[in-house]
């Protein structure tokens, strides 16, 4: 009775010791007060620019968004109180099919995120089919917003836009209000030709939005000794389980 008492006490404590390096559980997604998601192809690249905006409802929580795997980020940045966007620190984990998740924590509430992703051509016809998974955005307020080059033609959005016009350049704009989000998927596809392949701003070098001012930002990867749990360089918790069944048996034996 007493070998088996001092065995369930060595389990506990084991797994008291243990348990903060096991794979944390999924985590619920930061609530926003607004999302806008922007899709500008060709612009000021032959590549689609994607423009996440938002605000947090709770300041100090932490976004995790997916991004393509050919991404190429442009800027994570957030807001100060005067508007000027300041680079924010942030880091890339594996999901759990491979998948890049870039983490951050926006030091103030508005946020943005940019990157560039290869367009998919079939002949002139450019192809984008945007997919955000449920789980990783809720919002009181979504909207998506497809900005093309003056030269484009035979457009078509699915689902189609709610409003739509032209900037003062000619270039096409269309405007798609989601409403509140929670627990959805967030899709879009737009298809459009561009028979002369011109840029929306071909005489400029400057990306889409404001460029943030500080430090560069840190590495994609973060170093393995920092890598949290949960990410591609955390060990698997059968491992864990096996280390502490034997840890069992060899204390038992020895008390035994």
């Amino acid at each position: 009775m007493k070998r088996i008492s001092l065995a369930i006490a060595l389990i506990i404590t084991a797994f008291v010791v243990l348990a903060p390096a096991l794979p944390s559980r999924a985590q619920s997604p930061a609530p926003l007060k607004w999302l806008a998601i922007k899709f500008w192809p060709e612009y000021d690249d032959p590549s689609l620019l994607v423009i996440i905006d938002g605000e947090l409802a709770n300041p100090g929580d932490e976004l995790r968004l997916p991004i393509p795997q050919e991404a190429r980020l442009n800027a994570v940045a957030s807001a100060d109180q005067t508007g000027r966007l300041l680079t924010n620190d942030w880091r890339e984990e594996k999901g759990p099919d491979g998948e890049r998740i870039l983490v951050f924590t926006p030091q103030f509430p508005t946020f943005r995120v940019e990157y560039y992703t290869p367009l998919a051509l079939n002949g002139a016809q450019r192809i984008i089919d945007f997919q955000l998974p449920a789980g990783y955005i809720n919002a009181e307020d979504a909207a998506i917003e497809v900005l093309l080059p003056p030269s484009s033609e035979d457009i078509e959005l699915t689902p189609p836009a709610d409003e739509s016009g032209f900037t003062q350049e000619g270039a096409p704009l269309f405007q798609r209000a989601l409403g509140a989000v929670e627990n959805q998927p967030i899709e879009q596809r737009i298809s459009y030709t561009n028979p002369s392949g011109a840029l929306t701003v071909p005489d400029t070098g400057a990306t889409g939005a404001a460029q943030p001012s500080a430090t560069s930002a840190p590495p994609q990867e973060p170093p393995a000794a920092s890598a949290p749990a949960g990410t591609g360089a955390s060990i698997s918790p059968w491992i864990w389980i096996l280390g502490l069944a034997a840890l069992v048996l060899i204390i038992g034996g020895a008390v035994g």
